[in-house]
């Protein structure tokens, strides 16, 4: 996703129903690197998106 792309609560809700899925089959639930991996990464994106969602809240707050 790059700085100018749209946020779309398609792409959190179709990861949240990876996680979701994953969850749901215990032998799933013995966390390994890659799963480990992917769930950082979506955390990662989410947080990033959070973050430039603020700055553009804050940049409209103070127009």
């Amino acid at each position: 996703m790059g700085k100018n792309d749209q946020i779309l609560m398609e792409d959190f809700n179709a990861d949240n129903a990876k996680i979701e899925a994953a969850l749901a089959d215990p032998e799933s639930r013995k966390c390994n690197q890659s799963t480990l991996m992917a769930v950082a990464n979506v955390v990662g994106i989410a947080n990033r998106d959070l973050d430039n969602l603020k700055k553009r809240v804050t940049t409209l707050e103070n127009k």
